[in-house]
């Protein structure tokens, strides 16, 4: 799952990617992982998933910029 905030940062989580704690029979992880910070003020609002032959993009919406 990709997450994007209003402070710019746009992470990732798996259940079985980061920090684990007990969930049911297993574990699950308690946090995202930060993938990319701007540094240029940016709001993101939104993302989309797109793919064009292999390649796989992921764009974000940048309300400020």
């Amino acid at each position: 799952m990709a997450l994007a905030t209003k402070s710019g940062v746009i992470s990732g989580w798996h259940p079985n990617v980061g920090p684990q704690i007990p969930f049911g029979n297993g574990t699950i992880a308690v946090t995202a992982q930060t993938g990319f910070e701007a540094t240029d003020g940016a709001v993101y609002t939104g993302l989309a998933l797109g793919r064009i032959g292999n390649a796989h993009f992921l764009y974000a919406a940048d309300f400020h910029n």
